[in-house]
């Protein structure tokens, strides 16, 4: 199962994945400031409304470079109960 992304609306699709359709602007904001594109950041943050439709806004997300994986939490890391004895 892929990662599920934090702060964003889902709706599951019968017999299939869940489809995530809004994200927090704030992911967004941080994939560009990991990038070093701090310009661009504050451009998007006075653009976009804290909750962001990501099909809506597919055509920004793609000029900037920023996918769905992207914005994506990483796995979490492996606790004691899922080490092998």
């Amino acid at each position: 199962m892929g990662a599920l992304l934090a702060g964003c609306v889902e709706w599951p699709v019968p017999g299939g994945p869940t489809i995530v359709t809004e994200v927090d602007k704030q992911k967004i904001l941080r994939v560009l400031c990991d990038r070093g594109l701090y310009a661009r950041a504050e451009w998007v943050d006075r653009q976009l409304p804290a909750r962001v439709d990501l099909e809506e806004n597919a055509g920004l997300l793609a000029t900037l470079r920023i996918s769905p994986a992207d914005l994506a939490d990483p796995p979490p890391a492996p606790g004691p109960e899922d080490a092998e004895a």
